[in-house]
């Protein structure tokens, strides 16, 4: 018969493979998020030009569409997983709900300066807030897996 202890043990084995996923991957490359912010203020403009030069536009979304299919199948590659928000440890379902509440800000103060400041404003404004959402967020989801390390060790 068991004991209590290696029940305990068998438990604590389970969450470390549970938690796996969100942990054991190689960080974001360092012009990730300059990247980011780059493909959002260019897919921006690319919508507000669909009314003046729609084909260039679809030409410029389709091209931005496939470039980030191929970023996810990279990462995917990469990291030989893609973990799903459902089930993470919650110290990183804190750092999801961290930066979805921070882009929903993000989307409406893009919007707020392209209604203010037209197109290009907006795009200069996704540009920068994207770069430094994306930049904090590695550190906090970094922090987030150490605080998740740390408490399954």
């Amino acid at each position: 018969m068991e004991s209590n202890s290696d029940q305990m043990a068998q438990l604590r084995e389970a969450d470390r493979a549970a938690a796996a996923p969100y942990l054991d991957y190689p960080p974001s490359p360092v012009w990730y998020p300059v990247a980011t912010g780059a493909w959002f203020a260019l897919m921006l403009l690319a919508v507000s030009a669909l009314d003046d030069h729609r084909g260039w536009a679809i030409a410029a979304i389709v091209t931005l569409v496939a470039i980030e299919f191929a970023f996810i199948a990279w990462v995917r590659r990469s990291w030989g997983t893609w973990p799903r928000m459902a089930g993470a440890p919650a110290e990183i379902t804190g750092a999801y709900r961290w930066y979805v509440v921070r882009l929903v800000a993000l989307v409406l103060v893009v919007g707020v300066a392209g209604w203010l400041g037209g197109h290009w404003v907006a795009a200069g404004v996704a540009f920068v807030g994207t770069t430094a959402l994306i930049w904090t967020y590695d550190r906090i989801y970094a922090r987030a897996a150490s605080l998740t390390r740390e408490r399954l060790a």
